[in-house]
């Protein structure tokens, strides 16, 4: 069974077995900065936990991810990519392998009607286990990181956007605010964004939309490619 290596109890190095599993970490930005989704047991009302599920025979690990963020979310992320494997010691070890997504505001809205998980601050949490913990901090740490040399944090908006809008997505990534003259000047400067020729009507006066000069984000993430390889 592909997800458990189990070796005899009496081998040479000790080790009794392996347990394989994912672990999915979906960020979304609200109202209130980075979000997280996490699920909750069936009767436990009070103890939240990482989306995850067992490697399944004829499945890779990629496919494995994007299964348990679908069947958790109950759609597709807009981003997935694997960021790390833990490992929790025990007679039989656990092999956690965490990926991170991201949910634009899009996605987000869906999964709240449609999803069977519960949105929370990533800086405001209780009831995770110690193990789920660490993965999220890691996680978060990571996503703040790529965030200053990659382009993955547009798939935090819709395809057109003002400037304020992405102003918004590294406030809430980074947890802190930015002078907004000098974000806008950096922004432009970069040539990441272009112009639709439309404006957004809003309470104050319309602002200008804008989308993703380089086509896919996703080009400019510097993670691997597909990797899916089969026997």
């Amino acid at each position: 069974m592909v997800g458990k290596m189990r070796q005899r109890p009496n081998s040479p190095d000790g080790t009794i077995g392996i347990e394989l599993s994912v672990r999915v970490i979906p960020f979304a930005v609200g109202g209130d900065g980075l979000d997280v989704a996490l699920c909750r047991d069936a009767g436990q009302e009070q103890d939240l936990k990482l989306a995850s599920g067992q490697l399944r025979g004829g499945e890779s690990l990629s496919n494995c991810a994007a299964r348990v963020a679908r069947e958790t979310l109950s759609l597709p992320p807009d981003y997935l990519e694997q960021l790390y494997t833990f490992s929790v010691a025990g007679p039989v070890v656990q092999a956690i392998v965490a990926y991170s997504a991201i949910l634009s505001a899009g996605t987000r809205s869906a999964v709240t009607r449609f999803g069977g998980v519960s949105f929370h601050h990533v800086d405001s949490l209780d009831g995770l286990s110690d193990v789920d913990r660490g993965i999220l901090d890691y996680a978060k740490m990571r996503l703040r990181a790529k965030l200053g040399y990659s382009n993955i944090g547009f798939y935090f908006l819709p395809e057109t956007f003002t400037l304020s809008d992405l102003q918004d997505v590294y406030e809430s990534v980074i947890g802190r605010e930015l002078d907004k003259r000098n974000f806008r000047r950096r922004v432009l400067a970069a040539g990441i964004v272009e112009s639709v020729g439309v404006k957004r009507q809003t309470s104050h006066r319309p602002a200008a939309l804008y989308r993703f000069a380089g086509g896919d984000p996703a080009t400019d993430a510097l993670t691997p490619g597909d990797t899916d390889w089969r026997a």
